[in-house]
């Protein structure tokens, strides 16, 4: 424990590596067409709409992964080639559509000095790929009493489901993108 190189390495035994690599692709072309419309009366606003969208999706997975430490991943013989620890490689393509459309109506009413304000409706989706249907019902409610100081009440209760983007089955990973 004196001596002046206590702590130093006394044999190299290898040395470890590690290496992640991924070439991926994504091709995606999205189509779509949309209606939007709106009805007021006094105070109220009924809106409405609907879509339609069509995708077309090239996606390719290219990644490997290399460990090479004390042992891990080392050739066995002379003429063997390194091992990798992982490897994924898959080719998919998708062609899907997409239907969606809401319906909400919104209002005003003042009752004394203050003023009560609603939106109340739903949306649905349908995706051709995994043949799911969402619907989504939605309220909002809010109150502004009449004070010295500007001031709102609000509350909101609903649901919010949305498909993917892109599913690869194949690696079991999920792709999300917003649009």
């Amino acid at each position: 424990m004196g001596s002046d190189n206590f702590g130093e390495v006394v044999a190299n035994r290898g040395v470890g590596g590690y290496l992640r690599h991924a070439r991926n692709e994504l091709y995606a072309q999205v189509y779509n067409a949309q209606y939007r419309g709106k009805w007021f009366n006094n105070n109220k606003t009924l809106s409405w709409g609907a879509k339609y969208q069509h995708e077309m999706i090239d996606d390719r997975l290219n990644e490997w992964q290399l460990i090479d430490s004390s042992g891990f991943s080392m050739p066995q013989g002379v003429d063997s080639l390194l091992g990798l620890f992982e490897f994924i490689e898959s080719e998919n393509e998708l062609n899907s559509s997409r239907l969606s459309s809401y319906v909400q109506q919104s209002g005003r009413i003042g009752v004394d000095s203050t003023t009560f304000s609603y939106t109340l409706g739903f949306r649905t989706q349908y995706w051709s790929m995994n043949r799911e249907f969402f619907v989504s019902p939605r309220a909002v409610i809010s109150y502004q009493p009449n004070w010295n100081r500007d001031v709102l009440f609000r509350g909101a209760i609903g649901s919010y489901n949305q498909s993917p983007f892109i599913v690869n089955y194949e690696t079991k990973k999920v792709f999300y993108i917003q649009i």
